[in-house]
Order: structure tokens, then C-alpha cells, then sequence
């Protein structure tokens, strides 16, 4: 016995010796990142002056002048607001803190806006030059980039910006890409190339489980099931009843919300129809009093009512025949 205390008292001792030595070692790597901190903010601090006096400097193009060159279009006198800032912030943009990312400071937006501004005024010929070098970098959010597309882009190369978009996302499975395809199809896809990557079951079945799937996602509702009862079976292989039970309970008064804002739409719906069909008969009525495009106009409204109505009672039908399905596992 006295030797078994022995063995127990030396294994203690090391126990709490190891554990000093861990302690220690954490210890000098958060002293290191510390003694680190002022030399990155020094740096982050010098990124933003640069940042500043570059776009402080920046002066827009004044408009061309009828008969000058600008107005011939003279390559000469297009671009930006002079040469000497655009050679400075050419020459800014290939510092180094400018093309890599500094863990105190995400510099993909200073360099965005540095790129935008010294493309501005070049032309067509610029354009693809600010679709690579702003939207195409990933230090910028995704709706962020697609906002900056909103804006400046044409109709045309806004729809294929979005849709290049949206493949790269679902390929890479990017959740960012959900604010673009939302829980569509595509979104779904998204979420499995995501899980396929992960291993999250957790993201993808809370997401879907917000949700009250419409005939849209018919296809792919028995993934979406998988997703939530994997999420039920790991949670019960925790042992976390509690929180399985919640999520059960949460989630049956959500998707009892969903369908009486449903109800209320297809309610609307049909009163919508009631209420113009009731106008048309009222204006049939009065024929030789109303021209024909009055008439006409309301036998419109009433047929895009009435298809209104029918996607509304559809929806409703799709949503208490999923209830109806998913009211087992919920139970």
C-alpha cells in the first residue's frame, strides 16, 4: 500500500509538473503575440495614412469640354485625375502590407477602393481590370462585391456577375452564397457541398429547419429531413435530450406560425378575387357606358388574382401535407 501511495504521489507530481510546463508554454506564446500587437498596429496605423492621403488626393475627371481633345476622346487626357497620383497609387497597391493580409487588419477593402478609384475614367477598356482586381478579391463579403456590381455594373454584366457567382459559391460550397440563391434549389445544393466539405450537419440543419418548404423544393425534401433527423440522432448520442427536445418544440411552433401566415395569404387571396370579380361584374354591367380597354383591364386583374389565388391554396396544401409528414419525428 505504501508503495502504490508512493507510485500515486510521484504520478501527481508530474501530473502538475507537465501541467506547468503547458501553462508555461501558453503562457510565452500569448506573451509573444502580445510583444507583436504594437508592431502590428504601427503597421495597421501606416496602412490607413496611406490609405487616406491616397484617396484624399484623389480628384475626379471634370466633364469634356464641347471641341477640346477630351471631347474628341483624345487617350491622352482620359483616366484619372492626374498622372502623378495614379503612378503613387500604383506604387501603393504593390506595398506589402497591401497585397497580403495582415492578421490586425483586413486591407481587402482599402485595396479595393485604392483599385476602383485609380480605374476610374479609363474607359471600357478598365472594365474587366475592376472586375478582377475588386470583385474578384475575397477579402471583400460577397454582398459587399455584389453591391459594388449593383451599382456600377450594366443589366447584362450585373446577371453574369451573379450567376458566376452563385456557381463558385455552390461549388465551394460558400454559405455566403445563400444571401444569392436564398433556399432555393441551388441553395440546397449549396448547403450539401458545404456539408460535403465540413462535416457541419449542425449549419446545415438549423438552416433548413427555419423554413417551411414550398413545391419549389420538392425534389429535395427528403435531403432536407436527412439533415434535421442526423441533427436529432447526434444530439441524442450526446445525450443532450433537453436541447433536442427544445429544437423539436421551437421548430413545430415555428413551422405553426409559417402555415397560419400562409392561410392568411391564400384568405387574402381570395378576397382579392371575390372583390374584383365583383368590379368587373359592375363594369359588364354598364357596357355601353365603359370602353372596351376598361373592360378588358379588369378581366385581367381578375385572371392574375385568380392565378394568385391558386399558388396561394397550392402553397397552403404543400405545407400542411409537409406538417403532416414531419408531425412523427416532432412528436
Amino acid at each position: 500500500q505504501q508503495h502504490q501511495q508512493h507510485q500515486q504521489h510521484q504520478q501527481h507530481q508530474n501530473g502538475q509538473s507537465s501541467d506547468h510546463g503547458l501553462d508555461g508554454d501558453e503562457g510565452e506564446t500569448d506573451v509573444r503575440q502580445v510583444q507583436k500587437l504594437p508592431e502590428q498596429l504601427a503597421r495597421a496605423a501606416e496602412i490607413f495614412d496611406l490609405a487616406a492621403m491616397g484617396i484624399a488626393g484623389y480628384r475626379p475627371k471634370p466633364p469634356p469640354r464641347v471641341g477640346t481633345a477630351e471631347d474628341s476622346g483624345d487617350s491622352r487626357t482620359n483616366g484619372v485625375s492626374s498622372s502623378l497620383w495614379s503612378t503613387q497609387t500604383h506604387m501603393m497597391l504593390q506595398y506589402e502590407d497591401l497585397l497580403r493580409e495582415p492578421s490586425a487588419i483586413n486591407v481587402g477593402y482599402i485595396r479595393a477602393l485604392l483599385s476602383f478609384l485609380l480605374r476610374v475614367g479609363m474607359g471600357s477598356s478598365a472594365h474587366e481590370r475592376v472586375r478582377a482586381e475588386v470583385l474578384g478579391d475575397r477579402a471583400i463579403s460577397l454582398a459587399d462585391r455584389v453591391a459594388i456590381a449593383c451599382r456600377f455594373f450594366g443589366r447584362r454584366d450585373l446577371q453574369d456577375y451573379v450567376r458566376s457567382e452563385i456557381r463558385s459559391s455552390v461549388a465551394s460550397g460558400d454559405l455566403e452564397g445563400l444571401c444569392l440563391t436564398g433556399i432555393t434549389h441551388e441553395g440546397v445544393n449549396l448547403l450539401q457541398h458545404y456539408l460535403d466539405r465540413t462535416g457541419d450537419v449542425q449549419t446545415c440543419a438549423l438552416t433548413v429547419g427555419r423554413i417551411l418548404p414550398d413545391i419549389a423544393l420538392e425534389q429535395d425534401e427528403t435531403l432536407l429531413e436527412e439533415w434535421l433527423f442526423s441533427y436529432r440522432s447526434l444530439l441524442n448520442r450526446w445525450e443532450l435530450y433537453t436541447d433536442r427536445a427544445l429544437l423539436d418544440v421551437d421548430r413545430a411552433a415555428l413551422l405553426k406560425k409559417l402555415r397560419d401566415e400562409k392561410v392568411r395569404e391564400a384568405q387574402q387571396a381570395s378576397a382579392l378575387v371575390i372583390s374584383l370579380t365583383q368590379d368587373r361584374r359592375r363594369i359588364e354591367s354598364r357596357r355601353g357606358q365603359v370602353d372596351g380597354d376598361l373592360r378588358a383591364k379588369a378581366a385581367a386583374k381578375v385572371e392574375d388574382a385568380t392565378v394568385a389565388e391558386e399558388k396561394a391554396q397550392e402553397a397552403l396544401k404543400w405545407a400542411d401535407r409537409f406538417l403532416d409528414r414531419s408531425s412523427g419525428p416532432i412528436a
